[in-house]
């Protein structure tokens, strides 16, 4: 340890150092003044009592003065509020918006919520309770599938194997397609598709050494257009 602390003193302590050092000073310092400061936003030297204290900085003032740091403030100040008054109905003020179902709904319909602005929740009663069960259902399935996982794989495996309902549901959500019975259905007959071109390309493998592929074969997870 005692060597790497003095290999760093001797980085600073050499010869050219002390030069670099004074060239990142004069880059902020006035040239003739000292205690003159360049402040990056206004574009103006302004002496060291204008900016705050910072000992991260050379100098131990901070980049830019103050007056320029309160009115970058202020601005975000203003924006904050009005995208948090924005939850207020313009007319009513007994109206608040739930970010949830996204519709206004009296103050009685909300939970009390002490350390909010308004004092109420941020989503309606009907919501809160929503959210609550699906995070109670969640942990409980995720409890469960920890003490016996695979109970749950066999169930996902013969989902998938006789292309369920749930299963293809999830497919069409994680492709973001609209879930209707013809989606389904489509969506279906494109699984066996891929699959039986899968088997095909399998067996010719096995049986014709000479072949190595067959063209026009997309894995299964690939959307048709029709689906869209």
């Amino acid at each position: 340890m005692n060597g790497i602390h003095a290999m760093k003193r001797s980085r600073f302590n050499a010869p050219g150092a002390k030069r670099i050092i004074g060239r990142i000073k004069l880059k902020r310092q006035h040239p003739d003044n000292p205690d003159l400061f360049w402040c990056s936003i206004c574009k103006k030297y302004r002496l060291r009592i204008d900016y705050s204290l910072s000992r991260k900085n050379i100098h131990g003032i901070a980049q830019n003065c103050k007056e320029c740091l309160n009115a970058n403030q202020a601005k975000y100040r203003i924006k904050k509020t009005d995208r948090i008054s924005s939850r207020i109905y313009p007319n009513n003020h007994d109206l608040f918006y739930c970010s949830n179902c996204q519709k206004y709904k009296s103050r009685s319909e909300y939970y009390k919520q002490k350390l909010g602005k308004y004092g109420v929740d941020g989503y309606c009663r009907e919501c809160r309770k929503i959210l609550v069960t699906n995070e109670i259902k969640y942990k409980s399935r995720k409890k469960r599938y920890k003490e016996n996982p695979e109970y749950f794989k066999s169930i996902s495996k013969s989902q998938n194997d006789s292309l369920s309902d749930s299963f293809i549901k999830t497919r069409l959500r994680f492709f973001g397609i609209n879930i209707t019975p013809e989606t389904i259905e489509l969506k279906r007959q494109q699984i066996i598709m891929k699959r039986t071109m899968r088997e095909l390309r399998k067996w010719r493998k096995e049986n014709d050494p000479t072949i190595t592929d067959v063209p026009g074969i997309e894995s299964e997870n690939e959307t048709v257009d029709e689906c869209a």
